[in-house]
């Protein structure tokens, strides 16, 4: 993710996003089905890591929206 907004290639971003989404769909099918402990530390860890994906977009947001742009030219 933060290779693709550091060089501007969507293509990476996207690719990211599709990696976060099979762990977030592993997280639910699979750790979900083990103990307690697990399941907590999972959902604390999902939460920081989409957490830090939304401060980047929006921290970054003038990256997505030039690639957006230089399309349109």
């Amino acid at each position: 993710m933060i290779l693709g907004m550091k060089f501007r290639l969507k293509t990476l971003r996207v690719a990211s996003l599709v990696l976060f989404s099979i762990t977030i769909v592993k997280l639910f099918f699979y750790d979900l089905a083990g103990n307690s402990t697990g399941k907590i530390l999972s959902f604390i860890l999902l939460g920081v890591i989409l957490l830090l994906i939304s401060f980047l977009y929006q921290k970054l947001k003038f990256i997505i929206q030039d690639d957006k742009d230089e399309k349109n030219v």
